[in-house]
């Protein structure tokens, strides 16, 4: 077989072996994951560390197995488990939970897709793992003693495959109490039916009680299978032989990181001497403007030593970025600017906010951020509209009117009664009875209110009545004034008709609802907002 050698960790060798009788078996110790092909007998390894490897050839001989139903040929029978038997563990699994089947992917969809180990279309034991951390859970123990012959040396050996990679079992054999040799763990690659054997020597007993137990209680994989459970009498023609390849460690040179430049940013030449006082050369060339992996190539190309890389992370240079601040009418609150913008850089804003006048501000970065410079954010602030509102008779009517300083096209105004209802769209609105009336007006988008107190709209009393139902000067209107009392005289100074809390009652008639003749009256009005009035009033019936 091959010869003992001497490996860098991470490098790969040859194992052949010639003769023997029959197949191949190789084995490792420690374990070896490259070992991947166990039958061969040509294979190559990458072992991590110094390891053993030991090819088998041959075969036992076949005395009689003393185990009922090792082979689960005859299904679930013939042992005992803690386990309980699950026909259907899908969709989620059940732990603690086996069955007898032909293969594992077909009782569970997670599982690895095994035949069993005797022909590969023979029945099999599947297993749920248990998560209970006793080690005392027991996975099979043979349901019947077996009659054993005292003093003899016997070989109890099964079959176990993973059928999950996570976590594979660590499995420990008991007969009649007794816990045999150490612990074996099951294959770390799925379907790899593995022999697990042990010697033991009756003793005293006349009767054998075997159990397996799992001491792995991981809830992710720990999944495996057992086929071939075997107690036989102990008689071997087997052959074996070892080699031991010898792993050395690699040197890792070792270098100071270097930090994060940003694009375009001088960039040091990296040392060609490493920390440990390795010599060598960097590739590819640097580059200041793109985040790169330097590998370093030692001198020396014999020795156990590693080619480290280093990963230098070049920042593209940013402008900040801030969302637009809308505009706002002098003396509304205005938000603090945010500190961080929307790409992540954080900085600082100048001038302080004002939220008078419109106002161009900076913002500057903070060191250490590959950021192009400051930036600017202008914010708006309009001015609140400048009104009074003036009022008076023009002619004979009564007139409010707004007067702004400024008003151009965004200029809008609203009047409102003292009810709260529009009444009026445009800078002028004409009104007919006192009260208190609002104007709002609107401009850029900022709106300004007043509101003005109008005592009397008289522009003017009634020179004369005349009563013929033609809708015009048919009685006295006063019902524009705040009229507590009012009193008709005719020429000689003689009461005709008089009425408290006057509106628009007189159409010409005396206290006691007659006409009055035509002719000049004199009137005498108390109100309650403003001085008694006098004058004449005439009455013309037209016929």
């Amino acid at each position: 077989m091959s010869e003992p050698t001497t490996l860098c960790a991470g490098e790969s060798t040859e194992l052949s072996v010639s003769g023997g009788v029959g197949s191949f078996t190789w084995t490792a110790n420690p374990e070896d994951s490259s070992l991947t092909n166990p039958n061969a007998s040509t294979l190559t390894v990458s072992p991590l560390v110094t390891t053993t490897y030991t090819v088998t050839s041959g075969e036992e001989s076949s005395p009689t197995n003393l185990v009922f139903n090792g082979d689960f040929t005859q299904g679930n029978v013939g042992f005992i488990t803690d386990y309980s038997q699950v026909p259907d563990p899908n969709p989620f699994g059940v732990q603690s939970s086996y069955d007898i089947v032909q293969n594992p992917n077909a009782w569970f969809n997670p599982f690895a897709s095994c035949g069993d180990h005797t022909t590969g279309d023979g029945n099999l034991m599947v297993f749920d793992g248990s998560t209970d951390p006793t080690g005392t859970i027991r996975v099979w123990c043979n349901e019947n003693l077996i009659n054993v012959e005292p003093n003899t040396d016997y070989t109890f050996s099964y079959y176990i495959a993973s059928v999950a990679p996570e976590n594979p079992a660590i499995m420990q054999v008991q007969i009649n109490g007794v816990t045999l040799t150490e612990t074996l763990d099951a294959p770390s690659v799925t379907c790899q039916w593995t022999l697990h054997s042990f010697s033991w020597n009756s003793g005293a007993s006349t009767t054998a009680s075997i159990c397996i137990f799992n001491l792995e209680f991981a809830n992710n994989g720990n999944d495996f299978a057992l086929d071939d459970i075997s107690l036989v009498e102990t008689l071997t023609c087997i052959y074996e032989k070892s080699v031991t390849i010898t792993v050395n460690p690699q040197v890792v040179p070792e270098f100071d990181p270097v930090g994060p430049i940003c694009s375009g940013d001088t960039l040091a030449e990296l040392p060609i001497i490493s920390l440990n006082g390795i010599a060598g050369n960097w590739s590819p060339a640097l580059d200041n403007t793109t985040t790169t992996t330097y590998t370093f190539t030692p001198d020396d190309l014999t020795a156990c030593i590693s080619s480290p890389t280093l990963t230098i992370v070049v920042s593209p240079l940013v402008t900040p970025v801030f969302e637009a601040v809308a505009p706002i009418c002098s003396g509304e609150e205005l938000d603090a600017l945010p500190t961080t913008s929307q790409n992540g850089v954080t900085g600082s804003w100048s001038p302080n906010l004002d939220n008078t006048q419109t106002t161009t501000y900076q913002f500057t970065p903070d060191p250490g951020q590959c950021a192009i410079g400051d930036i600017e954010l202008v914010i708006a602030v309009n001015p609140v509209p400048q009104f009074t509102i003036s009022q008076g008779c023009e002619g004979s009517v009564y007139k409010l009117n707004a007067n702004i300083e400024s008003a151009d096209a965004t200029t809008s105004y609203s009047w409102f009664n003292s009810s709260s209802i529009q009444i009026g769209n445009s800078d002028s609105i004409t009104i007919s009875s006192a009260g208190i009336y609002r104007l709002i007006v609107t401009q850029n988008g900022c709106s300004e209110e007043q509101m003005v107190d109008v005592l009397s709209t008289v522009c003017g009393i009634q020179k004369g009545i005349s009563p013929n139902n033609d809708g015009l000067n048919d009685s006295f209107d006063l019902s524009s004034y705040n009229v507590t009392q009012l009193q008709i005289f005719n020429r000689y100074g003689i009461s005709v008709y008089n009425k408290a809390d006057y509106s628009n009652e007189w159409f010409g008639q005396c206290n006691k609802g007659n006409e009055l003749p035509d002719g000049t009256y004199y009137y005498v009005i108390n109100f309650d907002d403003i001085e008694t009035k006098t004058g004449w009033i005439y009455i013309n019936k037209p016929y």
